[in-house]
C-alpha cells in the first residue's frame, strides 16, 4: 500500500507543476472539461431560523474546476415542501451564464417564508459540467412565528425535521435545530 500511496502523491504533485517544475496559471485545474462544485461541502444549504414574513439571502458560489468554460444553463427547484419559499437570482433564464476555467459564479439564494415551520427543496443547477450536468443542492430551512418576542426564537419548537432532511444525506441531519 505504501508504494502506491507515494506514487499517487508524486503523480499529484507533478500534475500540479508545469513541465519546468514551476507552477502554471491553471495549476489547480486538474480537469480539461468543465467541472462544477459548490463552495459548500457537503452539498446542503441550511439557514438559521428566520422570522416568518421576512427574507434571508445567502450567497451560493459555484466553482469551475475545469479548464474549459462552464455554462450554467439554469436553476430550478423541485421536491418543494411549501411552494414559493425559495428563489434564485444570478442565472439568466434566457442565456447561459459563462464561468471561465478556474473561476466562479455567485448566485443569490433567497428564502422568504410566509408561515412558521420547516421548508425544503432541491435546487437543480443545469450546466455543461462533465461531473454533474444536473447538480442537486438540497436546502433545509426553518421559520419561526413573526409574533415571537425577540430573543426567544431558540425556545420555539418547529417540530421534527421533515423526512426529506434525512433522505437527502446525513449532512442535513446535523444542521442547526431550533
Amino acid at each position: 500500500m505504501r508504494p502506491t500511496f507515494y506514487a499517487l502523491g508524486l503523480g499529484l504533485s507533478l500534475g500540479l507543476l508545469g513541465c519546468d517544475g514551476e507552477e502554471t496559471a491553471d495549476a489547480g485545474l486538474n480537469f480539461e472539461q468543465p467541472q462544477i462544485l459548490p463552495d459548500l461541502q457537503p452539498v446542503c444549504l441550511s439557514y438559521k431560523p428566520v422570522r416568518a414574513g421576512s427574507t434571508q439571502t445567502q450567497a451560493l458560489i459555484l466553482k469551475n474546476y475545469g479548464r474549459q468554460p462552464l455554462l450554467i444553463e439554469g436553476g430550478q427547484f423541485r421536491d418543494i415542501g411549501r411552494p414559493n419559499t425559495f428563489t434564485l437570482q444570478g442565472i439568466d433564464p434566457t442565456a447561459p451564464t459563462g464561468v471561465p476555467g478556474g473561476d466562479q459564479a455567485t448566485l443569490q439564494f433567497i428564502y422568504s417564508p410566509t408561515e412558521p415551520g420547516w421548508d425544503y427543496a432541491t435546487l437543480v443547477v443545469a450546466s455543461n459540467a462533465e461531473n454533474f450536468p444536473n447538480l442537486n443542492i438540497f436546502t433545509l430551512a426553518v421559520a419561526y412565528p413573526s409574533d415571537l418576542d425577540a430573543g426567544s426564537e431558540s425556545s420555539w419548537d418547529a417540530g421534527p425535521k421533515p423526512d426529506a432532511a434525512y433522505a437527502n444525506g446525513e449532512a442535513c441531519t446535523e444542521q442547526f435545530r431550533p
